[in-house]
């Protein structure tokens, strides 16, 4: 055993003296430094994107400052939610071999996701006047503008997600998008007389699913329904028609939409053709991401014209490969599909009706679309009546030959509004809705009247 001299022992002592004054006089002066965030900070949210840290230096014992810090959170998207500053072992050394002339922290700080609004606040006037509806929505549309003019054209792009702003005026007439008419002297949008896109926010997966998230906590079904919309459609008549469903059917939780790069005009229809095939990976993707990122229990498909070719194939697929995620499907609406119709019977109804899912066919003799669709083509579609009306078992299948139309009789919102109502709303099957039973050579379809 090796005894210590008195002499080691009052070395010994001097230095701990030496280590404690060391100590004392570095917390001394680094009481004397500050380190200030710049931000606008935003603390509502524990759920965070992202983290990062940067080093502040003071010098002279706080007498020469670090430069103001400001964490590069995206005002538009994302706002500070946490700051923590503290000092690592080696910074504390540093400062404690210098005697505190050289003091260094470290700033922490993580930026927390958007939180989208699920309505704009106006005032008491404009909500007796129109309703703002939040719609959210994914698109591979290619982006135009930035900001407040953010809008989506008619190219492909990577998939992207957002929310936007519609006002429904009070006067809305069920299934109708009010839009400005030359022959009323109507030349710009008036949000007291017709459906109005405000505004549109994109937003990252994860700050799209937090707003989700947030919006199916008011749903006391936690339902949702997403709509893919047809041929001919730009991106803002696309939102205004997924707010006019919405709003007619008084629907409990989040209305979403997909838009896929429709070129928005008649002429467009082959490309149009090219693009929904292209989309259709991109479809199947967003709505395996929804199941897997929402607790949506009662989930409504809706798909329109050509969004049926995505939307059908997308759904099949992923029943298939995820059958326990897409028992939350509740209904899939098929409304005047641009589908062929021998492919329809021999393909897609067979792998949607396996799985016991309710599917609802909407069909029409005097839709012009389809039946231009079909000289197009050289045969029918499955959004045809008549002679080649498509009638299934495990498929509802509505005849709307007689419902009031658009001029080319494609797109029949008011009644199949009034009839979604029921359907959705209600939960009920066509025996118990305002519709009329039809029996053809033993098969059973339903019709829907004015």
């Amino acid at each position: 055993m090796i005894s210590a001299t008195p002499s080691t022992q009052l070395s010994g002592l001097y230095h701990q003296k030496v280590v404690i004054f060391l100590l004392l006089f570095t917390g001394m002066f680094s009481g004397c430094v500050t380190t200030r965030v710049v931000t606008d900070p935003d603390c509502g949210t524990p759920n965070n994107v992202s983290y990062t840290h940067q080093t502040a230096t003071s010098y002279f014992w706080g007498l020469k400052q670090s430069t103001d810090i400001t964490p590069p959170c995206d005002p538009r998207f994302n706002h500070l939610n946490g700051v923590t500053v503290y000092s690592t072992f080696g910074q504390f050394l540093l400062s404690t071999v210098t005697l505190g002339i050289v003091n260094k922290r470290r700033v922490e700080w993580c930026c927390s996701p958007y939180t989208p609004a699920l309505a704009s606040i106006g005032d008491e006037e404009e909500e007796k006047r129109f309703t703002i509806v939040p719609v959210f929505y994914g698109t591979d549309r290619n982006v135009t503008g930035n900001g407040a003019d953010l809008g989506y054209g008619n190219s492909r792009a990577e998939l992207t997600y957002g929310i936007c702003q519609v006002s429904v005026p009070i006067t809305h007439k069920i299934g109708q998008i009010e839009t400005p008419a030359w022959w009323k002297l109507e030349f710009s949008p008036n949000p007291d007389k017709h459906i109005v896109l405000r505004e549109t926010k994109s937003l990252s997966n994860s700050s799209f699913y937090l707003g989700l998230k947030e919006r199916l906590r008011t749903s006391t079904t936690k339902s949702a329904f997403i709509f893919v919309h047809g041929y001919n459609v730009n991106f803002e008549a696309a939102a205004k028609r997924t707010a006019q469903i919405y709003y007619d059917l008084h629907f409990d939780g989040p209305p979403v939409f997909y838009s896929w790069p429709s070129q928005g005009s008649v002429a467009g229809y082959p490309v149009d053709e090219s693009n929904i095939e292209w989309s259709t990976t991109n479809i199947k993707n967003f709505i395996s991401d929804f199941l897997a990122k929402t607790d949506a229990q009662s989930i409504y498909l809706i798909a329109h014209s050509m969004g049926n070719r995505a939307l059908t194939r997308a759904v099949a697929s992923l029943m298939k490969e995820q059958p326990a995620s897409t028992s939350r499907i509740k209904e899939i609406i098929l409304a005047a599909p641009d589908i062929d119709a021998d492919v329809f019977i021999r393909d897609i109804a067979p792998a949607l009706t396996t799985y016991k899912k309710p599917i609802t066919l909407y069909v029409s003799s005097v839709d012009e679309a389809l039946l231009a669709s079909k000289q197009f083509h050289g045969y029918p579609r499955a959004g045809n009546s008549g002679d080649k009306l498509v009638v299934l078992p495990g498929v509802e299948t509505i005849d709307a030959t007689r419902a009031k139309t658009d001029f080319l009789g494609h797109s029949y919102f008011d009644s199949m509004s009034r009839d979604l109502f029921e359907l959705i709303k209600n939960g009920l099957r066509p025996e118990k809705r305002n519709l009329f039973k039809i029996t053809r050579q033993n098969k059973i379809y339903w019709e829907l009247r004015e």
